[in-house]
């Protein structure tokens, strides 16, 4: 699935309903995250209740350019905890 929500017009905390609490865990999910006119808009908080193993250790740092987007993938590997990597950033 892919989301691509309205662009960020604040610092908001995302939030991850519906997930698979039993197996199979393996659920790819792809969010762009754009920013508005303003730009430097940040996640406040990935995914509350959920384990995000990060590509590279820490999470990413977003493009805050006006009007830029991010591309950012997620693999659910158990109950509450995702693989998370960028795919690509400021296009």
């Amino acid at each position: 699935s892919i989301f691509a929500p309205a662009a960020l017009t604040g610092n908001p905390a995302l939030t991850l309903t519906n997930a698979p609490a039993a197996t199979p865990w393996v659920r790819p999910f792809t969010l762009i995250l754009t920013q508005d006119g303003t730009g430097s808009r940040t996640i406040t908080s990935w995914f509350t209740g959920f384990t995000i193993r990060w590509a590279g250790g820490p999470a990413p740092t977003l493009t805050t350019t006006a009007s830029k987007s991010d591309v950012v993938n997620f693999i659910q590997i158990a109950a509450t905890t995702l693989l998370g990597s960028i795919v690509g950033q400021n296009y």
